[in-house]
């Protein structure tokens, strides 16, 4: 069925071929629409390797199948009517539409992976928003790179938040006040390790074991043949002391149950200085 579709020819369609006694409802559709675009990769993985990928397979592997009937609450036999009726619309590529539409009009939630605060509020002690638990509504993006295990590096946006009430901005890994970035407790999934460039932390492991393991150097793990968009204003370079400096002194606070703090001012190198000469102290 193809995506352009009317709306109500689909609604009609999944209503007549519903299994006897159950019932349409927009919970279970749109759980199926969100969970199988989820799950593209691994419906394609069960397909026959000559499958075009950009074409929804006719059926899903039994395992998926038993999956998405218990999490909208289904048949079996209600999934396989959902994927005839739905596949074309979940297999639509949207990229192309983020890209054409997204950036104009300055809407980030669609860009691949936006890097946001985890902090939707302020921490802030005695702060007044705080003490509301008002949701923090000034935001300011900036386009990144964001280096993954999966994709390779890709072009996106972290978006940072604001509080009015302390001067305290919220980015995807600290926070900074009074000219000073005070990291989150713990290592996050994605870590900033460059003004522009963040790196995913499975990534960073993934090339601590190459050089452990294989004697891989880090510039030839940081290899990367991918280019940026012709618009993007960052190139996909990196270097190992933008990938080392944060990830061991992280790990160090951890251990030592500390905070990680820098000046928000200066280079990479001249940030970090004070910080790994006390972790060096240490070890």
């Amino acid at each position: 069925m193809a995506a352009t579709q009317p709306a109500l020819a689909v609604l009609q369609i999944l209503q007549a071929e519903h299994s006897p006694g159950s019932f349409l409802t927009f919970s279970s559709l749109f759980r199926f629409i969100t969970l199988t675009s989820a799950l593209r990769n691994d419906i394609l993985l069960t397909q026959a390797a000559s499958h075009p990928p950009n074409i929804a397979p006719n059926v899903i592997f039994p395992a998926i199948n038993m999956f998405l009937a218990a999490c909208c609450n289904l048949h079996g036999s209600d999934v396989d009517v959902y994927w005839k009726a739905l596949k074309d619309v979940v297999w639509h590529d949207m990229s192309p539409l983020c890209v054409n539409h997204g950036r104009q009009h300055g809407i980030t939630l669609i860009a691949p992976r936006a890097l946001y605060s985890p902090h939707q509020t302020c921490l802030t002690e005695g702060c007044p928003v705080h003490s509301k638990a008002s949701i923090l509504k000034k935001a300011q993006q900036h386009q990144v790179v964001l280096y993954t295990l999966d994709h390779g590096p890709i072009a996106t946006y972290s978006i940072h938040l604001y509080c009015a009430g302390c001067n305290t901005n919220y980015h995807h890994g600290y926070s900074i006040k009074d000219k000073t970035c005070m990291f989150y407790p713990g290592i996050p999934n994605v870590m900033q390790v460059g003004g522009h460039q963040f790196v995913e932390t499975r990534v960073v492991r993934m090339w601590h074991t190459l050089m452990l393991v294989s004697w891989t150097s880090m510039s030839n793990s940081l290899m990367q043949n991918v280019k940026p968009p012709p618009d993007f204003p960052w190139n996909f370079e990196l270097t190992g002391d933008h990938v080392w400096h944060n990830f061991a002194l992280m790990e160090d606070c951890i251990e030592h149950h500390t905070t990680l703090s820098v000046p928000q001012d200066g280079d990479q190198r001249a940030r970090f200085m004070d910080a790994i000469s006390e972790h060096n102290i240490r070890i």
